[in-house]
C-alpha cells in the first residue's frame, strides 16, 4: 500500500509507504521490497528484508528483520530486532541494539545500548554507552556512564567523567576511583614495548601478580658496555642537591624527595632529555655509588687495619721494654 504522495514500494508483500493517519505529509516514502516493512517517515526509506518500519524524517532500514528506525535521520543497516529511536541514530546490525541517544552509534553486537548523545557501541554483548561522548569498544557487561569515558573487555564500567577502563575475562566489575583515570584489569600482566622484536622488546612489564615494574635489562638486548669510574660517580652524588618538593599537579599535601632531572642530568650526563629521570639511570646510579662508597670503605679498613697492627707492634714493644726494665731493677735490688 502507498498511502503517502509519491511514495514507491518496488515489490514484496506486505509493504506499506506513508501513513495513513496523516497522508499527505509522509511522502517520498519507499519500499523497495522484502515483507511486511513500513516506510512510515517523510523521504523515509526500507530497503527489504521482514517487518522493518522507518518511520522517523528521512529515516532509513537497509534490511535485516524486525527493526526500527524511528526518529528523524535515524538508519539501520542490518540485523534483527534493532531500535534506533535517537535523531541521527545509526545501528550498523546485529540484534536487539536500541540507539536512544541522539547522533549515537552501535555497529553491531547484541543487546547493547547507546543511550546518550554521540555515544557509540563497537560491538560485543550487553553493553551500555550513557554517558555523552561514551565509548565502548566491545566486549561483555560494560559500562561508560561518565561524559567522554570509555570502557572495554569484560564487565568495566567507566563510571566517572573521562575515565578509560579495560577489564579482562574475570566475571567481576572493575570501575575508576576518581574522574579522569586509566585503569586496566589485567591478571596475566601489563607489557608496554617502545623497541626491539619479539624475544627482545624495549619497555616495561608488570608481571601477573606484581606490585612494581620491570624494564628490559637483558645482556642481549645492549652494546656499547664501557666502565664506570664508581668512585667518581660518588663523588657527584654527594655533590648533587637533594630537595623535598611536590609536583604543582598533585595535592599539596604530597611531597616527593630526590635531585630535579637538570641536575641529574647535569652531574652524569644520562637520559633522552633533562626534563625526566629514567628509573634505569636512578638505579644504576644508586649502584655505582654503592660500589664507590664500598671501595672508599675497603681502603678504609685496609688503613685501620695496618693501624691495628702498627698500634700491636708498638704494644709488644712496649710490653718487652716493661720487662727488660722490670729485669734491670732487680738486678740493681730496686
Amino acid at each position: 500500500r502507498v498511502l503517502g504522495h509519491y511514495g514507491s514500494i518496488g515489490g514484496g508483500y506486505g509493504n506499506v509507504t506513508g501513513n495513513a493517519n496523516d497522508a499527505p505529509f509522509a511522502a517520498f516514502a519507499t519500499v523497495g521490497g522484502g515483507n511486511n516493512n513500513i516506510a512510515g517517515g517523510t523521504n523515509s526509506v526500507v530497503g527489504g528484508g521482514n517487518s522493518n518500519n522507518a518511520s522517523g524524517f528521512t529515516a532509513a532500514v537497509l534490511g535485516g528483520d524486525t527493526n526500527s528506525a524511528l526518529n528523524s535521520f535515524a538508519v539501520i543497516a542490518g540485523g534483527s530486532q534493532n531500535v534506533a529511536n535517537g535523531l541521527r541514530s545509526f545501528i550498523g546490525g546485529g540484534n536487539a541494539n536500541t540507539v536512544p541517544g541522539a547522533n549515537a552509534v552501535i555497529t553491531g553486537g547484541s543487546n547493547n545500548n547507546a543511550s546518550s548523545s554521540y555515544a557509540v557501541v563497537a560491538g560485543g554483548f550487553a553493553n551500555t554507552a550513557s554517558g555523552a561522548y561514551s565509548q565502548i569498544g566491545g566486549g561483555q557487561g560494560n559500562l561508560a556512564s561518565g561524559i567522554g569515558s570509555y570502557a572495554s573487555g569484560t564487565q568495566a564500567s567507566a563510571n566517572k567523567d573521562g575515565c578509560f577502563v579495560w577489564g579482562d575475562t574475570l566475571n567481576a566489575v572493575v570501575e575508576c576511583p576518581l574522574a579522569d583515570a586509566f585503569v586496566a584489569r589485567a591478571r596475566g600482566g601489563v607489557s608496554f614495548y617502545t623497541g626491539g622484536t619479539s624475544g627482545s622488546y624495549t619497555g616495561a612489564t608488570l608481571p601477573a601478580g606484581a606490585g612494581a615494574w620491570n624494564t628490559l635489562s637483558d645482556v642481549n638486548s645492549k652494546t656499547a658496555f664501557a666502565k664506570v669510574d664508581v668512585r667518581a660517580v660518588l663523588e657527584k652524588l654527594v655533590r648533587i642537591p637533594i630537595t623535598s618538593w611536590r609536583y604543582k599537579a598533585q595535592d599539596a599535601a604530597v611531597r616527593h624527595i630526590g635531585p630535579t632531572a637538570q641536575a641529574f642530568k647535569a652531574s652524569f650526563g644520562l637520559g633522552d632529555n633533562e626534563r625526566a629521570i629514567s628509573t634505569v639511570d636512578a638505579d644504576g646510579i644508586a649502584f655505582a655509588a654503592i660500589q664507590g662508597l664500598n671501595q672508599k670503605l675497603e681502603v678504609q679498613r685496609k688503613a685501620l687495619a695496618a693501624r691495628d697492627e702498627r698500634i700491636a707492634e708498638l704494644q709488644r714493644a712496649n710490653d718487652a721494654l716493661k720487662n727488660d726494665i722490670a729485669a734491670i731493677k732487680r738486678r740493681l735490688g730496686m
